[in-house]
This record gives structure tokens, C-alpha cells and sequence, in this order.
């Protein structure tokens, strides 16, 4: 592009590349339309393998964040043995423990799919939010995640990661098999505390 004076100017957003869609507060939204289409990241680590996807997105007047699902190696081979995790099923979902993973894994016959976000103004961490997120399964239940809350080591995370809560059970995080029906079908909105 070339503006007034002749000067070529970079693109707003890279050619192809739809714009962050604007988050109202209280407002559901799909944040994997269309799964199959987004392309799994780089793995981190040469020697791990890994999938996650990411989609960013802008919460009105609060800043940009983003929705991501991954699955690595780890997650199989490291997860304590009684942490608790929701497995999201299209019909159901269930609390599992993370030495119970690896099986699920064979009885889906694909990757379960850790669910994560995290508000990326750097404004906004290492402090206690007035917000929470919610989540809808495929199956219509709502699940929901505290947003600064300290982890173990005392820090304040921008993300619900360990502090989700599902008909009153604590958890780490959802686990959704990664097949678009599913992904599709998950829907998120973030809410004030109450």
C-alpha cells in the first residue's frame, strides 16, 4: 500500500488474516469457528511433540486476549496422578484424573485438547480481575473459570488455568478431543464476579 506522500505502508493486518472480532462483556462467542481451517502452531521445543491452536480476540475497553487448546507430551506423561480434569464429551462430561489421560486418549482415538485463555494487557497481571469466564460444552452444561487468582508460587495469573470449577469440583482444565464438531460446538463468554 502507498499512502499520500508515497511512502509504501505495512498493512493494518497481515493480507488474509481476519481482524480480532470485539468481546462484549456477558457476550457468548464460538472462538474455534471453522477449527479444521486454523493451522497448529510451531511446536516450542524441537524435541516435544506438540499441537495447539490460538485464536486472539479484543475484550471491549480491557484489551486483547486469547483462546488456545494444545496438546503436548507432557500432559500424558507428567499430569500428577490424581490432578482432576473435565474430559468434555459431546453428550456428557466427566471429572477425570491426569493418570487416567492417556487412556481416555485411546477410548476418543484422538488428542484430548487442554482448553486455555489468557488476557495478554500486562496491565491486568499479577492482580485479582472482576471477571470470570464461562464456558458451554457441546452438551449445554457451563463450566466456569477464575480469572487472578495466585497459582501455587503466590503469582496472580491472567488465565483460569488450575482454577476452573464444574458443578462445585475444582479442576485444572478442560480437556476436549480435537475433532471440529466438538470444538465448534464451544462457546465462552467472560462475566463480572459477583
Amino acid at each position: 500500500m502507498i499512502d499520500d506522500l508515497g511512502k509504501e505502508q505495512q498493512p493494518l493486518q497481515p493480507e488474509g488474516q481476519p481482524k480480532e472480532k470485539v468481546i462484549e462483556l456477558n457476550e457468548w462467542f464460538t472462538p474455534f469457528e471453522e477449527y479444521d481451517q486454523i493451522t497448529y502452531e510451531k511446536p516450542s521445543l524441537d524435541d516435544q511433540q506438540e499441537r495447539t491452536k490460538v485464536r486472539k480476540f479484543q475484550l471491549a475497553n480491557i484489551g486483547e486476549f486469547e483462546v488456545y487448546v494444545s496438546w503436548f507430551t507432557e500432559l500424558e506423561e507428567r499430569a500428577l496422578e490424581d490432578e482432576p480434569y473435565l474430559l468434555v464429551l459431546p453428550s456428557f462430561e466427566k471429572i477425570i484424573e491426569g493418570k487416567e489421560i492417556k487412556k481416555e486418549k485411546e477410548k476418543i482415538e484422538t488428542r484430548p485438547m487442554m482448553f486455555d485463555l489468557d488476557i495478554l494487557n500486562p496491565d491486568l497481571r499479577n492482580r485479582p480481575l472482576p471477571y470470570k469466564v464461562e464456558l458451554e460444552t457441546p452438551a449445554g452444561s457451563i463450566i466456569s473459570g477464575s480469572l487472578g487468582e495466585p497459582d501455587d508460587f503466590g503469582v496472580r495469573e491472567a488465565s483460569p488455568h488450575e482454577h476452573w470449577n464444574y458443578n462445585g469440583i475444582n479442576f485444572v482444565a478442560p480437556l476436549i478431543p480435537d475433532t471440529e464438531y466438538l470444538m465448534e460446538r464451544i462457546r465462552v463468554r467472560f462475566v463480572p464476579k459477583e
